[in-house]
């Protein structure tokens, strides 16, 4: 286990589980000792055996919600619970994710004297399958979105920006909520000297067409659907404000319809569900879908 963080008592921490493996138990441990309390929110349909261990772990807070009720529904959960408790950040974690050593006094770091009323969010540099540790990057640097994954969540901020979009469910409910964030002229940060590793998709991978690189993340026809829907919906109500924002995230709507149809499996289901998701964006319709 890491050290223990000088933090602890600032710091508390959710993971959002569904049907989690061993592995998950693993990376909680890696951040366990880095904060005050770990809330495992879980979305599983039935309880697995792996809970048991979890729930056995000193400094974890088992909550179980019996459904999938969405990542966005289960992270406002864990910020509830510490804000309760007294917590003045929450690390917003993916159970497939898991911190380096000192992750969370590296992000606490980051943010300079004076600057706590203004900083919103800290995030980690993500490193994934395809990518390697930062080499020479500036210690931080202020971006307009972060994933959700390693996240340290000014829990003030927090309850003036107000919740997670329960009705997005899961995918871009981080990008609504940093350009959330930004309308209200808080500032988003990433340290690239607190590393964390993050599994992406089902299997990353880098793919060349004609004489491009497209990375393929071979998500499941269903996270097809929520990712074309919600990316609409926040494309459409922050377009004007954030221009650039629409346009890199049009490039990279473009460069996953060009991975499915050369690079992915399963290319019917996925291409109905996009298609479905753009339709319900276009009906306004939320929540969670059935396939």
């Amino acid at each position: 286990m890491d050290s223990l963080s000088p933090y602890r008592a600032k710091v508390a921490a959710v993971v959002v589980l569904y049907n989690p493996d061993d592995v998950v138990c693993d990376n909680i441990r890696s951040y366990l000792d880095q904060v005050g309390v770990v809330y495992a929110v879980d979305n599983s349909d039935n309880e697995v055996s792996h809970i048991e261990s979890l729930k056995a772990e000193e400094g974890i807070r088992y909550l179980p919600n019996g459904r999938n009720l969405g990542i966005a529904k289960a992270l406002n959960i864990g910020a509830e619970r510490a804000i309760e408790d007294g917590y003045d950040y929450l690390l917003t974690m993916d159970q497939d994710s898991s911190a380096s050593v000192g992750m969370v006094d590296t992000l606490l770091r980051c943010i300079e004297p004076g600057e706590a009323s203004q900083v919103a969010i800290v995030s980690p540099f993500h490193l994934t399958d395809i990518d390697s540790a930062p080499v020479g990057e500036p210690s931080r640097e202020e971006v307009l979105t972060a994933w959700t994954s390693g996240n340290l969540l000014n829990l003030k901020i927090y309850q003036i920006a107000g919740p997670f979009r329960d009705d997005f469910f899961i995918d871009f409910v981080d990008h609504e909520y940093c350009l959330r964030l930004q309308v209200k002229r808080y500032r988003v940060f990433r340290s690239n000297q607190a590393v964390l590793k993050h599994c992406i998709g089902t299997d990353l991978k880098k793919n060349k067409f004609l004489h491009l690189t497209l990375i393929s993340s071979n998500h499941s026809h269903v996270r097809r659907y929520y990712i074309t829907r919600n990316r609409f919906r926040v494309r459409k109500q922050y377009g004007k404000q954030f221009p650039q924002f629409v346009k890199e995230d049009r490039k990279r709507f473009i460069a996953e319809l060009i991975n499915i149809l050369f690079f992915e499996h399963d290319k019917f289901r996925k291409y109905r569900m996009i298609c479905k998701g753009y339709y319900d964006y276009l009906i306004g319709k939320a929540g969670c879908v059935t396939d």
